[in-house]
């Protein structure tokens, strides 16, 4: 069972996201709407938040208005396979400084490794919502649209899981993986082998579904075996940055999309 934040409990953890108002420093044609109103809409419909990501930033202003990251579950909405329980995420972001605009990504969160992804897609993915105009029941058609849409990721999910791979793609896919975490560079035998490594004996099939989540979850939270530039062995920290989290997660989704069918 997932444990939810309350909207309560939110309030100590997660100050950004009851902003009244918007930082001073914005434009006056600045479009100001509050996490909190987004999350109580949210709830209304069904959505309880599961986790949130809060940078801890120098500045107290920007503390109280900076870019901050919220994900929500609907307990109803699920996509299974077997022991794999997925549930359908929503990733919400969002900011009163103008540093970040109001966005909402679909994700799947694992509870075989309560791990979380974000799909990138080019049929499936953002939740369409304008800064401007924003109401409830728009938010509502954009959250139904979405829904409507999930047999789509039920359908990559399964092609995923269906297509088999090779030795070679493996460490194809795992190379190409790790070099969209560090710029290109090219990762040693032991790297590779520790990124593909199974955390689980849910992961241990080598279809595409369960490589790509052994990798997704190696270089997205860390702990997998990381040599330096400077030839120094340690191990690779999580991605805690928001901007940074949200384009790895994309761009590995996108990478294992390339890897659907046999080359």
């Amino acid at each position: 069972m997932i444990q939810s934040i309350t909207l309560d409990q939110l309030r100590s953890q997660l100050p950004q996201a009851f902003a009244t108002a918007p930082a001073s420093r914005v434009s006056a044609r600045y479009s100001f709407i509050p996490t909190s109103q987004i999350l109580t809409d949210l709830d209304t419909l069904g959505w309880k938040v599961r986790s949130i990501t809060n940078p801890r930033y120098k500045s107290s202003n920007k503390q109280l208005h900076g870019k901050h990251l919220v994900r929500l579950y609907n307990p109803n909405i699920n996509i299974s396979s077997g022991t794999d329980v997925n549930h359908v995420e929503i990733a919400l972001y969002n900011s009163s400084d103008g540093s970040s605009r109001f966005r909402m990504e679909v994700g799947i969160f694992r509870m075989v490794c309560s791990n979380g992804l974000v799909i990138k897609s080019h049929d499936f993915g953002g939740i369409n919502m304008r800064h401007s105009g924003y109401s409830f029941e728009n938010l509502k058609k954009s959250i139904e649209e979405m829904v409507a849409g999930l047999p789509n990721v039920v359908n990559k999910i399964n092609t995923f899981t269906a297509r088999q791979l090779t030795e070679n793609e493996m460490q194809e896919l795992a190379q190409r993986a790790y070099g969209v975490r560090n710029s290109g560079r090219q990762a040693t035998a032991e790297e590779v082998a520790s990124i593909l490594k199974p955390r689980r004996d849910a992961d241990k099939p080598n279809n595409l579904w369960c490589v790509f989540n052994r990798l997704q979850e190696a270089i997205v939270t860390g702990g997998s075996m990381l040599v330096d530039r400077r030839g120094r062995v340690r191990s690779a920290k999580p991605i805690n940055n928001i901007d940074k989290g949200l384009k790895l997660n994309q761009e590995l989704w996108e990478l294992a999309e390339s890897f659907k069918m046999p080359a």
